[in-house]
C-alpha cells in the first residue's frame, strides 16, 4: 500500500511539474518596446528638451537611463510606438522608475495623432510617486482611436514641486499584449471543447447526481468533456461512510479505470 501511495504521489508531482512548465512557456509574452532595459544604451529612445544619459544605477542588468535638466513636465524620454500598437488591442505597460527629488503626478503619457486629432493619455500614474528608490508601476488598458493613426509617442513625465522638476531614472520598460488567461487556455489543444461544469462525485454534489450514481450525469459527462480532473483530498466519508477519512485505493483505481475505458 505504501508503494502504491508513493507511485501516485510521484505521478501527481510529474504532472504538476509538466503543467507548470507548459503554462510558463506557452503564455510567455514578447516585449514590444525595443531596448526597454537600456542594455544597448539609449538606442530606440530620444529626449524632448532635456538631457539624457546612461547610468549604472540600474534596476536590473548593467544600465538604465537618467533624464535631467527638466523645465517642463514634457521634458522627457520618448520612444516611437506608432508601428507596434493596434486599435482595439489591450496592453500591459510597466516600468521601474527612480525619482531622486520631490515630484508629483508621475505618469507614462501616450501621445496619439489619429484622424486629425492629437490626444494625450496618462498610464501607470501615481500622484505621489516613491522618492529616492526604485518603484514598480504597471497598468493594463485598451487602446481605441478614430481614423488613421499618424503617429504615437510614449514618454515619461512628472510635475514640479516648488517649481523644480526632478530628474528621474528609467529602467525595464515593458509593453506587452494582454489577454485574459481563460482565453489562452481555451485555445490550447484538448481544452477548447470542454462544456460541462459538472462535478464528478464527492460531497460537493449534495443531491448525489454525479458520474457514478446517475446515468444521465454519466452520459452528459462522457458526451461533453474531453478532459477529466480527479481530485482526492481528506474529508468526510468518501467511499466509506463507516471508516471516515479512509481511502479505498483499489476501488478508487477501478473507478478511474472505468472512466478511462468509457472515454
Amino acid at each position: 500500500m505504501k508503494n502504491l501511495y508513493l507511485k501516485l504521489f510521484k505521478s501527481l508531482f510529474s504532472f504538476v511539474t509538466i503543467f507548470a512548465f507548459f503554462v510558463q512557456t506557452s503564455f510567455a509574452q514578447t516585449n514590444l518596446i525595443t531596448n526597454g532595459d537600456f542594455e544597448n544604451g539609449t538606442a530606440n529612445w530620444t529626449v524632448w528638451s532635456a538631457a539624457m544619459a546612461t547610468t549604472s544605477d540600474a534596476h536590473s542588468g548593467n544600465g538604465a537611463v537618467k533624464i535631467s535638466n527638466r523645465k517642463n513636465p514634457w521634458d522627457a524620454i520618448v520612444t516611437d510606438v506608432t508601428s507596434i500598437i493596434e486599435n482595439g488591442q489591450t496592453y500591459t505597460l510597466s516600468a521601474w522608475v527612480k525619482i531622486p527629488d520631490p515630484a508629483v503626478n508621475f505618469r507614462a503619457t501616450l501621445q496619439l495623432n489619429a484622424g486629425g486629432t492629437t490626444t494625450y493619455t496618462g498610464y501607470i500614474g501615481s500622484n505621489n510617486p516613491t522618492i529616492g528608490s526604485y518603484a514598480f508601476y504597471s497598468q493594463t488598458f485598451t487602446l481605441n482611436w478614430t481614423g488613421n493613426l499618424v503617429s504615437a509617442n510614449l514618454y515619461f513625465e512628472t510635475d514640479a514641486v516648488n517649481d523644480i522638476y526632478s530628474d528621474y531614472i528609467l529602467d525595464d520598460v515593458i509593453l506587452v499584449k494582454s489577454k485574459p488567461i481563460i482565453e489562452q487556455l481555451q485555445e490550447g489543444p484538448g481544452w477548447k471543447d470542454i462544456k460541462s461544469t459538472m462535478l464528478i462525485g464527492g460531497c460537493a454534489t449534495e443531491s448525489g447526481q454525479n458520474y457514478w450514481t446517475n446515468p444521465t450525469a454519466k452520459a452528459q459527462l462522457l458526451k461533453d468533456c474531453n478532459t477529466v480532473t480527479v481530485q482526492c483530498y481528506p474529508g468526510w466519508g468518501r467511499w466509506d461512510e463507516t471508516l471516515h477519512h479512509v481511502y479505498h485505493v483499489d476501488e478508487f483505481t477501478n473507478r478511474v479505470k472505468d472512466m478511462k475505458k468509457r472515454k
